[in-house]
Formats: structure tokens, sequence, C-alpha cells
């Protein structure tokens, strides 16, 4: 029969794709075991100055973050263009306006945590999830729309 030898072959690659992902699933612990006590993790090395005269990279707009938490954060008063569009940031590295500490009676504040989909990769500050959401309740707002 031509069967068995099929079976085992078949056998033996599941086996060995089985054991080379345990590895790998093995090794990514181990690295992310290592990174959390600090032996792995590089000095992050970032340019001076993002560029004015041509588009900025991603880590020319970045810095690293005071928070240990935290690993990098983008740099305050940015004005770069990246992918596709302008990227602006506020005095405390927000890609927003400045807004006061204590807000005016009637007003949200709202604040977005996230990836690149929530930083707005590769669109223009007004263009952003955030600025769409600012600029939608800020209309109903001046339609009389609830503001609680």
């Amino acid at each position: 029969m031509k069967l068995r030898p099929a079976l085992a072959s078949g056998g033996l690659l599941l086996l060995s794709t089985a054991a080379g992902l345990a590895l790998l699933e093995a090794g990514f612990r181990v690295s992310a075991h290592l990174e959390q006590r600090g032996l792995l993790t590089p000095e992050l090395q970032l340019p001076a100055d993002p560029p004015r005269d041509r588009p900025a990279r991603l880590a020319q707009m970045i810095r690293r973050s005071a928070n240990a938490r935290v690993i990098y954060e983008l740099r305050p008063n940015l004005y770069v263009y990246h992918e596709g569009g302008v990227v602006t940031t506020n005095s405390r590295g927000f890609r927003s306006t400045d807004y006061t500490e204590e807000p005016p009676p009637n007003t949200f504040r709202i604040v977005g945590i996230g990836d690149s989909i929530m930083f707005g990769f590769g669109v223009g500050d007004g263009e952003t999830y955030l600025a769409r959401l600012e600029a939608r309740l800020n209309r109903e707002t001046r339609r009389g729309g609830p503001r609680s």
C-alpha cells in the first residue's frame, strides 16, 4: 500500500511544524521576558530635529518618554509633512490644538488612546478620527444639540 508512506510523511511534516512553532513560541517568550527586565531593550536613537524641507520619518517625530511605562511619545510643537499629510502637535505633544486645563461650561473633552489608526497615520490634521469627531460634535452643538 502506498497510503502508509504518505501518512508517515504527512505525520512527520505535521510533527516538525508543531515542533518549529513550539520553538518559536519559546523564543518569543524568552525574548519578551528579557526585554521586560531591560536586558534586550535597545537604546532609542532619535534624530535631533525633524526636517522642514522634506517629509519627516516617524523616528524624527518622536522622543523618548519620561514615563517609564511609555517608550516614546510625539514631540511637542511639531509641524511636519508625513505620509501624505501635515502633522502638527501642541505644546504637550498631542495631535491637537492647545486647550485650557479647565473646559468651558457645556464642553466635551475627548482623549483618544490607541495605535496608528487613532493617530491618523497617513492623513492630515483635519482628517484624523478625533478631528472629525470634534468637528461633528461642534456642528451638532451649534444646531442646539445636547452637550452632556
